[in-house]
């Protein structure tokens, strides 16, 4: 049935009631009004409980926040490489050995297995990608379906864009300052950064193995299990669970093995390294020789976990007493022998004069004469008198 005029009229006014009172309360949230009315928290308005706030404008340019992004950890992809996310990270502060200051990771969503590639400048993400999806097709024995980036010049250009298209790739981009819709990426780049820092600085080492530390990480990061699927990255790619036995901890010394053909008869066997990480194409331990300052790959490999190159061991201190660095405790090799056969040593050893004599002789910083003519003609003869004086007593006593 039509509304009268004057009901019209009547609903147009309660209206305009509602929005002149949500302006008056300082834009106040409407259900926030009507509660405070419907309940008797405010007095002196009156407007019923079933109207609404028109649109306001003046809300919207003063209140308006940022739409909830999904979460990161849910996996949508039904197979391998149906979606494979990409990021850079970088500059890095300082250089690699290479002379790479960024690195570009490319990370499967299905499995979650990530490859790290590193990089000069970002130009050179194309060829990185093409390397990625060469290998990872030929693993996985399918085409990538998409790739979800964000929209930096790097993903942007038009060279990029038609191989993408070339290949039939499908390119999905992040909005302009909405880094969240590539959050996948952007977690992984993060957690692969805190996790070489960690090592490198656990380990006591220049920054510039910031690039050996983020690739090691990244190794581990595929063979751990993760909460998103409860499996392994390593087992959701290749369909068998990983051995990590052979993890070392990152920095520590490593003494590789010297080939007979390297060394000669009484050459060390065994060289000292650092610790670096893992063979990419080799099933070796990839490691850092000082002096010749390169990283070498080594199969047969004795590690130290507790040296870091700064401190063989761990200091323990006595609690109750004060030990002296610098003055070791006064035992000997032959306070040892001693020990082990004390009734043997009592028997053997000569009876020593209880007295102690101190010559100046002893402190003395003189050249110590080669004759007994020399020495009382030095003018330090009086010295050396006694001095010898005190060790025919001594050998007198003993009868020796």
């Amino acid at each position: 049935m039509p509304l009268g005029v004057g009901e019209v009229q009547q609903a147009s006014e309660t209206k305009s009631e509602i929005n002149l009172w949500h302006q008056r309360l300082g834009h106040l949230n409407g259900k926030q009004l009507v509660q405070a009315v419907r309940k008797g928290l405010i007095k002196g308005v009156d407007i019923p409980e079933t109207d609404r706030l028109d649109f306001c404008e003046g809300c919207v340019e003063g209140k308006m926040s940022r739409k909830p992004f999904k979460s990161v950890g849910e996996i949508k992809s039904t197979r391998k490489l149906q979606l494979v996310h990409s990021d850079v990270c970088g500059p890095m502060p300082v250089q690699s050995f290479s002379g790479k200051r960024y690195f570009v990771t490319f990370i499967d969503d299905y499995s979650r297995c990530v490859k790290v590639y590193f990089i000069k400048q970002k130009s050179e993400v194309l060829q990185k990608f093409r390397e990625f999806e060469a290998s990872a097709t030929n693993e996985a024995g399918c085409k990538i379906g998409t790739l979800r980036t964000d929209n930096g010049g790097e993903y942007m250009s038009s060279e990029f864009e038609k191989y993408l298209r070339n290949k039939g790739i499908k390119h999905e981009t992040s909005v302009i300052h909405s880094p969240q819709q590539n959050g996948v990426a952007e977690r992984m780049n993060r957690t692969l950064l805190e996790s070489a820092r960690a090592m490198v600085y656990h380990a006591g080492l220049s920054k510039v193995f910031w690039a050996e530390a983020v690739n090691t990480a990244a190794y581990i990061r595929n063979r751990v299990t993760t909460a998103t699927s409860g499996q392994t990255p390593y087992e959701r790619w290749y369909e068998r669970i990983p051995d990590v036995s052979k993890f070392r901890v990152f920095g520590c010394m490593a003494y590789a093995h010297v080939p007979e053909a390297e060394r000669r008869k009484l050459d060390k066997k065994a060289i000292k390294l650092r610790f670096l990480g893992y063979g990419d194409s080799q099933k070796g331990y990839r490691l850092y020789d000082v002096e010749k300052k390169k990283v070498v790959i080594r199969r047969d490999v004795a590690f130290n976990e507790t040296d870091f190159g700064y401190q063989k061991q761990p200091v323990e201190t006595d609690s109750e007493e004060e030990v002296d660095a610098e003055q070791p405790p006064n035992v000997s090799e032959e306070d040892f022998i001693e020990e082990e056969h004390p009734q043997q040593d009592l028997q053997q050893q000569p009876r020593r004069s209880e007295r102690e004599v101190t010559h100046m002789a002893l402190h003395a910083a003189i050249d110590e004469p080669a004759t007994i003519q020399e020495a009382w003609s030095s003018k330090y003869s009086a010295q050396w008198k006694a001095a010898t004086d005190s060790e025919y007593q001594s050998l007198m006593e003993n009868k020796t």
